[in-house]
């Protein structure tokens, strides 16, 4: 005991103690936010929380022992169980009230500042009786570094968020692309090769040759991968597609019961592959437990290898900024937040190598992962964020969908072919379309309009400025429904019944009068989340053989409840519902929004309908949402579907397959100064992936303006129109003039971000001709630019010109990819400019 107390007397040793447990704090501190939000895994987050229990009471004891004049061992011990114990009182009621009340990311930076607030107010009550009275140099030192590493480390664990600026220090976003000529960029029969090859090898034909898949499961701890000899192969008829093979493989293991059915499928046209995998329990009792459930667990030949992915949509002025990084052997890993798909990052990934290189493409509406490493070769694994649990007999549960695609050479060479094989999946209807605001929700436009007779009047102003033929659709969005007795739009949704004040006669004399001018209709519904305000709640809400049709979360427990598609007679109710309500309406563009985060109302329904098994309820809730979307189209033909989810937030394969984002962020939302620009960039990242989207401008004065958030969907104001601006008509006329060209291939000429010093070029069209949008930014530098192009036939000739007539110049191919093209470029200006081969 005596040379106990003599250590601890040993002001160098204290020294020590304080400076291994803060940092020991700061390092755990900076990892918290991966291990507890981004990849959940449980022994991490014990591990750090024992590290800050740990050292908050040994820094704790500490504070007994540089005041005690003569240590006592037992009485340091106690302090050393009260400072532990005092910190768990503060550190983990805190974290689970604000899990549940809150999420996962609250939870975890209210655990981070505890802790470093915890261990330095103990360091500075330590600390400040040596620097002030006893002016020690060595204890003065350490408190300046360990204040700044515990400072640092805060900012540090803060900028490790997803989208956080440590993320975004330690990503590319300056992306820039080599130049590469048509034929460079096309498609080769060699390339289709060795696509068909591998999916054969590793998709279709792998476990009936022994060989592991490039899926994966496990059966009660036993994973596919380890026991092919367990599973017999069998094949499904093909079915033919314009495009393309569809097979189906059965697995089935006769000791479990258990039958993996593998629905594949491989286009010829664009080299894609893609599967989905599904498990059923095929015995009379329930199945062993499933976990580690992977879409797609497989090492790609792809050497050297950098990783193009994109962020997602979350309201900020860089929705959708690309990013590169350079892999490595450490894992790099990407998941959405709170169930929403693409809030974080899109589900789409351009990982390429030396030589080769490959998209990877997720259909997943709900909680995703994917991970990457790589040096030599690079391994990539896909799976559902979180899913474990047994199958009751007849049961059954799916993988997200995978898409892969091998391509060589340019990176841009499988953006565009990623592009092409979404357009393809598209159902016919779709394309570049020209839309206008005829009503707004939250008071987003002139509400005076809101009205039958408001929209006559706007469908008038159209005829008689002549632009009617160039409108494809009106926008009607949300509070087009009686809200009587309930107040605010969004606690009304539910009720889709029309307001007869605003609309005495129904739909019926607006959309006879669109229609008679070939113009369609376009309604908001928000069919998911159920405010507890909302007649539907009120009619349905322990409604006897109905408990299972809503879902609730602790968080949202006051307000909303989410209307559960993972249950059959829930969704057939929905699903007659509002196909009933289309049909009565006349609607021919379904706008579909989701404003609530699930993940909370999917975690609890695992507790509560599926006994614990966790994702369960995620599952069975996505698969139902594809059936609710086609049981839509079939039942309504030619309907055609705008995926909004608070915009954007809803974005993956499955969901681009059935719609498409014509409101893409919710940051256009607002008059933000810098609005004009982080549409361009919207377009800029969004644009390599998704052949169609918009982006409206709800605050647009000039031409600037106007242009920037041109793409394949026009989105216009009816204020605007109602005006007659000439500046305004024309960019509706210019659209008309361009707007073919941008679902085909895209080509980003300089690099975007958020700066407003540097000039955006986006280049669309093919190798014939084209559109180039050029944004020279509020503070750019006036002067001449150079712009190199893409994808043009390096042997011909091509004319550039600005929309308005004024040539620019004539140069062969080679010229415009290797020299490019020069204006002189003023400030917040923006051109149009078309290319074409001259004849």
């Amino acid at each position: 005991m005596e040379r106990i107390r003599k250590i601890f007397e040993n002001r160098f040793f204290i020294l020590a103690l304080q400076a291994i447990f803060s940092l020991a704090t700061a390092v755990a501190a900076i990892f918290y936010i991966q291990a507890s939000v981004i990849v959940i895994r449980a022994w991490k987050i014990a591990l750090i929380d024992l590290t800050f229990c740990l050292s908050a009471a040994v820094l704790f004891m500490l504070c007994y022992a540089v005041k005690a004049p003569e240590l006592r061992f037992p009485i340091a011990l106690l302090y050393f169980f009260m400072g532990a114990a005092i910190f768990a009182a503060i550190f983990f009621p805190v974290q689970a009230i604000l899990k549940e009340s809150v999420n996962a990311t609250v939870a975890a930076t209210a655990g981070i500042s505890i802790a470093l607030a915890f261990v330095l107010g103990c360091l500075l009550y330590q600390i400040f009786p040596s620097m002030f009275r006893h002016k020690r140099w060595e204890s003065i030192l350490v408190a300046g570094i360990l204040l700044i590493v515990q400072v640092g480390s805060l900012f540090l664990a803060f900028g490790r968020l997803p989208q956080g600026w440590a993320f975004k220090k330690f990503s590319n976003v300056t992306v820039s692309f080599e130049t590469a000529s048509a034929e460079e960029l096309a498609l080769t029969e060699a390339e289709k090769a060795l696509n068909k090859a591998w999916y054969e090898e590793n998709v279709l034909h792998a476990v009936e040759k022994g060989k592991a898949p490039a899926f994966d499961f496990s059966l009660g701890g036993k994973t596919l991968s380890e026991s092919l000899s367990d599973w017999t192969v069998a094949y499904g008829s093909d079915r033919l597609y314009a495009d393309g093979v569809e097979s189906t493989q059965y697995l089935t293991n006769a000791k479990t019961g258990v039958e993996a059915r593998v629905v594949s499928v491989c286009y010829d046209a664009t080299a894609t592959f893609e599967w989905t995998v599904y498990l059923k329990n095929k015995g009379e009792a329930r199945s062993d437990t499933v976990s580690d459930f992977y879409a797609l667990r497989a090492a790609l030949e792809i050497s050297s290898p950098t990783l193009y992915f994109s962020g997602g949509s979350y309201e900020k002025n860089d929705d959708f900024a690309l990013y590169s990084k350079k892999l490595t052997k450490r894992t790099l890993s990407f998941d959405m937040a709170d169930g929403r798909t693409s809030s974080l990052y899109l589900p789409f990934f351009n990982v390429k190598g030396d030589t080769l290189g490959a998209t990877v493409g997720i259909g997943w509406s709900g909680s995703w992962k994917a991970d990457f490493a790589g040096k030599k070769e690079t391994s990539v694994s896909v799976s559902q964020l979180e899913l474990e649990g047994y199958l009751e007999p007849e049961e059954e549960i799916r993988s997200p969908l995978v898409s892969l695609h091998f391509y060589t050479g340019n990176p841009l060479k499988g953006f565009n072919e990623f592009r092409r094989r979404v357009k393809d999946s598209l159902p016919e209807g779709y394309g570049p379309i020209s839309t206008c605001f005829f009503v707004g929700a939250e008071g987003q436009d002139d509400t005076n309009n809101a009205t039958e007779q408001g929209a006559l009047e706007i469908l008038s102003a159209f005829k008689d400025l002549g632009i009617a033929d160039a409108l494809d659709y009106a926008w009607f969005d949300a509070g087009w429904y009686d809200t009587k007795g309930i107040g605010h739009w969004n606690q009304a949704v539910g009720d889709w019944d029309v307001d007869k004040t605003k609309y005495p006669n129904g739909f019926a004399p607006v959309t006879n009068a669109l229609h008679a001018e070939d113009v369609g209709f376009l309604l908001w519904y928000e069919p998911e989340r159920i405010p507890k305000a909302s007649n539907l709640y009120k009619e349905y809400a322990g409604k006897e053989g109905c408990e299972s049709w809503l879902l609730y979360a602790p968080n949202d427990a006051e307000t909303n409840c989410l209307w559960n598609f993972g249950d059959q007679a829930a969704l057939d109710f929905m699903c007659k519902r509002i196909a009933s309500s289309l049909k009565e309406l006349n609607v021919d563009y379904y706008r579909q929004d989701f404003n609530i985060n699930p993940g909370d109302f999917w975690k609890e329904a695992d507790k509560t309908l599926y006994g614990g098994r966790k994702g369960f309820a995620e599952n069975k809730y996505v698969v139902g949402e594809y059936y609710f979307l086609d049981y839509l189209t079939r039942e309504i033909p030619g309907l055609l579907i705008d995926n909004c989810a608070s915009g954007g937030r809803r974005l993956d394969l499955e969901m681009a397959r059935r719609s498409i984002p014509l409101w893409r962020s919710d940051y256009n939302c607002y008059d933000n100064e810098d609005l004009s620009d982080a549409c361009q960039y919207q377009t800029y990242g969004l644009s390599l992936w998704l052949p169609y989207s918009s982006g409206g401008h709800l605050f647009e004065d000039d031409v600037y303006d106007y242009r920037s958030h041109l793409g394949a969907v026009l989105f216009s104001l009816n204020q605007k129109v109602l005006e007659g601006s000439e500046d305004y008509l024309k960019n509706f006329r210019d659209y008309q003039r361009i707007k073919n060209y941008f679902d085909k291939q895209y080509y980003p000429l300089t690099p975007c971000t958020t700066s407003d010093k540097q000039p955006v070029a986006l280049q669309f069209g093919d190798e014939k001709e084209g559109v180039i949008l050029l944004y020279a930014r509020e503070k750019i530098e006036e002067g001449t630019y150079t712009f190199r192009m893409n994808g043009l036939s390096a042997e011909k000739t091509y004319a550039l010109r600005y929309i308005e007539g004024e040539a620019i110049t004539q140069k062969n191919g080679q010229a415009l990819l290797a020299d490019g093209f020069s204006l002189s470029l003023e400030k917040r200006t923006a051109y149009i400019i078309l290319y074409g081969e001259t004849k």
